[in-house]
């Protein structure tokens, strides 16, 4: 007949039986599927930078974007000093015609 003892090597905590090693391949392990999860949702939904849900201006083509697109840029650009008032006008007119 065969008797189990205690022996440090098969312990609960023990360095190599499944203790320190088991916990961090587990995290790991779990880590990479969940990080696949949300990697495979986010490319599926189409956000893919991180943002909130759908398509951003910058993932639009040049027919997708519709005149507000424009107009922020124009706002943009008169905040920066790269057009003055008068050419902001102009572009604000010609966006709104449209």
């Amino acid at each position: 007949m065969r008797y189990f003892d205690y022996s440090p090597m098969y312990s609960p905590m023990s360095f190599w039986s499944g203790g320190f090693i088991s916990l961090l391949a587990n995290i790991l392990v779990w880590g990479i599927i969940i990080y696949l999860v949300i990697h495979i949702v986010r490319k599926m939904s189409g956000s893919h930078h991180g943002g909130c849900c759908g398509m951003h201006d910058h993932d639009r083509t040049e027919s997708e974007r519709d005149d507000s697109y424009y107009l922020n840029i124009a706002k943009e650009r008169y905040a920066k000093g790269e057009i003055d008032k008068k050419q902001f006008e102009e572009l604000k007119k010609d966006l709104i015609e449209k």
